[in-house]
């Protein structure tokens, strides 16, 4: 299971994490892609989920 100090733990900011428990469902297909994915995958996969979800840009 993917938990938030995992999420810090790959550069997730806590701004984020917080964003992402007001949107349990995104926040839950994250966890579940993760689940899935190779490690190296991660940051990559959150980063672009978030843009789209979110209209995040850096």
């Amino acid at each position: 299971m993917i938990t938030k100090q995992m999420l810090r733990d790959v550069g997730v900011s806590q701004e984020t994490i917080d964003l992402l428990d007001a949107y349990p469902t995104a926040f839950r297909q994250i966890k579940t892609q993760l689940s899935k994915s190779p490690r190296e995958t991660w940051l990559h996969w959150i980063k672009w989920r978030l843009i789209w979800i979110f209209g995040i840009y850096e």
